[in-house]
């Protein structure tokens, strides 16, 4: 049973826009690594995560496209636009991303503090206001003195 040219080519140019597709989303992953400053372990888990992701973006073309066959020229050609995209675009993409992240990431920094002083705030506001009330229920006097 043989695939006429035309799938064949319909496959080529699946793969090369699978290519730059993955590069788009590694390009997501570097951004989301350039925000939080990532550990080792969140750069492991995030490489494992694309990896999987690309595998099942593999499968579905392929068994969609070549009714499961697995055609060598289709996985390089795949690979070999993701590699474009990354020297190319993806490097420019990260060089602005890093360029945004130096802007936005103090101002991040000084919104959470803010965030989370105000928050602290109002938990202390609202403990001395259970310990201070008039009604008798909350925070009694002992009777002692220092």
């Amino acid at each position: 049973m043989e695939t006429s040219y035309e799938l064949h080519f319909l496959l080529l140019y699946l793969s090369l826009g699978l290519g730059i597709f993955l590069g788009l989303v590694y390009d997501v992953f570097k951004l989301f690594r350039l925000l939080t400053g990532a550990g080792k372990f969140v750069v492991f888990v995030e490489d494992i995560l694309f990896c999987t992701f690309c595998g099942v973006c593999f499968s579905v073309v392929f068994y969609n496209e070549s009714r499961g066959a697995m055609r060598l020229y289709a996985f390089l050609a795949a690979i070999a636009t993701f590699s474009l995209y990354y020297f190319t675009v993806g490097r420019l993409t990260e060089k602005a991303a890093r360029k945004v992240v130096s802007v936005v990431r103090p101002r991040l920094y000084r919104a959470k503090k803010r965030f989370y002083a105000g928050w602290r705030r109002s938990r202390v506001g609202a403990a001395e206001a259970r310990l201070l009330r008039k009604d008798g229920e909350g925070w009694q006097d002992s009777g002692q003195t220092s």
